[in-house]
């Protein structure tokens, strides 16, 4: 195996194979592949509702279902807090069985439900619909980038981690602009049918990859000698993952410090992404139906080339031997250059220096997307990375995404101020960042990769 992972850790970006024994797609680039193309689905899914909710809102003798804005905003919520809680019972069951059975399962169920939204005949109907959604979106992402991490150095980890989040960006733009155009001609049912169908294919698609299978929930991986014993050097190859690790997990300084950076960093981005639009009708006085397209489009393509300029970044440092304080650099380093192009976007309302600062902070911010997860699976014995996972999913959403929308609101209704409020919301994010900055220091020029000791 050592030598095996030699020849793999001289190739630019590769990761290593699997057997034919353990399932018939053996290739780490077509697992990557499969996992991008079923995260691309997640985010299609997931954002669907945004261009439907005019349509929803109608009554239901024009075809709609006659929700209220609040029944709306329960929907969104739902699917949040159920995908969030579900996580971290989902993240253990994927480190005691096989997780592309666990992620199939996940696919299946979100996909059936995404489509059984268009049999919905009232906002019960719709609230189980989109809470099935959170549940099979929560048993997919923890078991997806656990597998990935087993699959590639870690090297290569960033990259890898980085390529699979890039549904985050194309699939949430194009489940926005394809439900907007579907409902316009066949109407919303035809859009949750039309974008929930092909996850099934996918699901099946992915039981044909190989894993290794696990004796008693190990989670030993396929791109290192020997799992990550950062938190506990002298734990079994036969060890079960339970509760009681997620605990240990908590005293980890490491592993502490990533969620809390992870947290801050996600309070800033749920806030620009709920409200930007609104803002920039509210303060800068845009036109919502040109401020859409216009942000989403800058956010689309700030966002990818930031994910992709930061995962390689983070893998170059890691390559010369800065090792995980190499991934916190690029989001401390990241976030800090972005709070000044974010700031003059809120300030400044000219278009010249609106639209231009937007896009070079969200290309920024977006370093973080692929080095978090890598630097996650660092300080996390192999065999833990998806409830690890799961529990930072937990975390990032409750305390992070969930809650600046709220912190964001209530600060605008005591204000009267909209600008206040996202400021608020950027000082956290760069907080994060600096705090990113400052843990560097701790772990810097640490040593990872096959036969690594922590």
């Amino acid at each position: 195996m050592a030598s095996e992972l030699k020849l793999v850790a001289t190739k630019r970006f590769a990761g290593v194979p699997g057997r034919k024994e353990d399932g018939a797609i053996t290739g780490a680039m077509s697992l990557l592949f499969i996992m991008a193309a079923i995260n691309f689905i997640n985010y299609v899914d997931r954002s669907i509702l945004t261009p439907l909710v005019p349509a929803l809102m109608e009554s239901k003798a024009n075809g709609g279902l006659g929700l209220s804005q609040r029944e709306v905003g329960l929907l969104g919520s739902a699917f949040m807090w159920v995908h969030s809680l579900a996580s971290i019972p989902l993240g253990l069951l994927a480190d005691r069985l096989l997780r592309k059975r666990i992620i199939a399962a996940g696919v299946t169920l979100w996909s059936v439900a995404t489509a059984g939204a268009a049999l919905a005949g009232n906002f019960a109907h719709m609230l189980i619909a989109r809470a099935a959604v959170g549940i099979g979106e929560a048993a997919y992402a923890p078991a997806a980038t656990a597998l990935i991490s087993e699959r590639f150095p870690a090297e290569h980890r960033a990259r890898a981690l980085g390529i699979f989040n890039l549904g985050m960006f194309i699939g949430g733009a194009v489940g926005i602009t394809l439900g907007g155009v579907v409902a316009k001609h066949w109407g919303w049912r035809a859009a949750f049918l039309m974008v929930g169908l092909p996850g099934l294919v996918l699901a099946l698609l992915v039981l044909a990859v190989a894993e290794k299978r696990r004796r008693q929930g190990t989670g030993a991986s396929l791109s290192d000698e020997k799992p990550d014993m950062t938190l506990d050097p002298s734990a079994s190859h036969s060890h079960t993952t339970s509760l009681r690790d997620l605990k240990v997990l908590l005293k980890s300084s490491s592993f502490r410090a990533v969620n809390i950076i992870g947290i801050l960093i996600t309070f800033f981005v749920g806030a620009l992404n709920l409200y930007a639009v609104q803002y920039l009708k509210d303060v800068h006085h845009i036109d919502p139906a040109k401020a859409g397209p216009i942000f989403g489009g800058i956010a689309a393509l700030g966002g990818l080339g930031g994910v992709f300029f930061g995962s390689y970044l983070a893998d170059r440092l890691t390559r010369r031997g800065w090792g995980t304080g190499g991934r916190l650099a690029v989001i401390g380093a990241g976030m800090v250059l972005a709070t000044p192009f974010i700031v003059a976007g809120l300030l400044i309302g000219n278009p010249i220096v609106l639209y231009p600062a937007l896009g070079f902070g969200v290309f920024f911010t977006t370093w973080y997307i692929g080095p978090i997860l890598a630097a996650l699976h660092d300080v996390v014995p192999a065999y833990n990375r998806a409830a690890a996972t799961g529990a930072y999913f937990f975390l990032i959403h409750m305390l992070g995404d969930a809650l600046s929308p709220i912190v964001v609101a209530e600060i605008k209704t005591q204000t009267g101020s909209l600008k206040t409020g996202m400021l608020v919301a950027v000082a956290v994010g760069t907080l994060g960042g600096i705090y990113a900055l400052l843990a560097t220091r701790k772990v810097l020029r640490r040593k990872l990769g096959p036969g690594a000791k922590s």
